[in-house]
């Protein structure tokens, strides 16, 4: 610790999401930004098919990281090797393992997706847990559904 104040600064390095810092070099990584979906649309941190139909949710109002924060970060959102596609591989997993369907596994899941996209495990369960504190305080408990799985 260094005694009196210290000045800090905020940073958003365009195009990079991790660099250098000193000489060091000392890797620091940019905070991923997530707003509102009704905002910046873009991938729902939990899916929101899981919670089609539970009293509370509202989907334009659940955080989600904007289109334009996945192309800031390079993230693909849809199609093969992309967070949707990986959501669709751990939700079939928790599907055949007979787990319960519970808010817990799918903030797994939702920390796993977006650590495959290149999060840090600290950021990604910041992120989460940001969007799990949403859901609690519109009373959201519990998903309705896997999604993806019939």
């Amino acid at each position: 610790p260094r005694p009196g104040a210290v000045p800090v600064y905020n940073l958003e390095i365009q195009g990079q999401h991790v660099y250098e810092v000193g000489e060091s070099g000392l890797l620091v990584h940019n905070m991923c930004l997530v707003q509102r979906f009704g905002t910046g649309g873009g991938h729902h941190i939990f899916s929101k098919a899981a919670f089609e139909g539970v009293p509370g949710y509202r989907k334009l109002d659940a955080l989600a990281i904007p289109k334009k924060e996945l192309e800031r970060l390079g993230l693909r959102h849809l199609y093969e090797d992309s967070i949707t596609s990986k959501q669709i591989e751990l939700f079939g997993e928790l599907a055949r393992s007979g787990r319960p369907n519970t808010l817990a596994e799918h903030a797994r899941i939702a920390r796993e997706v977006l650590e495959y996209a290149g999060l840090s495990k600290s950021d990604a369960r910041k992120v989460v847990q940001k969007a799990q504190k949403q859901l609690e305080s519109w009373g959201v408990t519990a998903p309705s559904r896997i999604p993806w799985q019939r």
